[in-house]
């Protein structure tokens, strides 16, 4: 997902979780997407986190055949799925800073 700045041009690439799976469903995953930010938000959490959450929550979604079950396992996965997101959010601004000089 792409986040757009409020009061400037700016703007976030958000990385999607790396599937478990090559048996991908995206029905539904937009509108996980949506929840998940929405809800985010509206707890507290920065644009950012939402997003990254969001992102996740997404991804895993595409991971099955119908709507998740709300276990255990479905958390570890989104847990997983968040560090995934972040992991690869870091990595990208890492490159972007050591590459600012070109």
């Amino acid at each position: 997902s792409v986040l757009l700045g409020r009061y400037s041009s700016s703007q976030m690439n958000i990385p999607a979780a790396s599937l478990v799976t090559n048996d991908v469903n995206p029905t539904g995953a937009g509108n996980a997407y949506a929840a998940a930010f929405t809800t985010c938000l509206s707890m507290g959490a920065s644009d950012v986190k939402s997003a990254c959450i969001a992102s996740a929550i997404g991804a895993v979604f595409c991971e099955y055949e119908h709507i998740p079950q709300w276990d255990r396992t479905m958390f570890v996965r989104l847990r997983q799925a968040v560090a995934d997101v972040e992991r690869e959010m870091t990595a990208a601004a890492s490159w972007r800073e050591r590459t600012d000089w070109m």
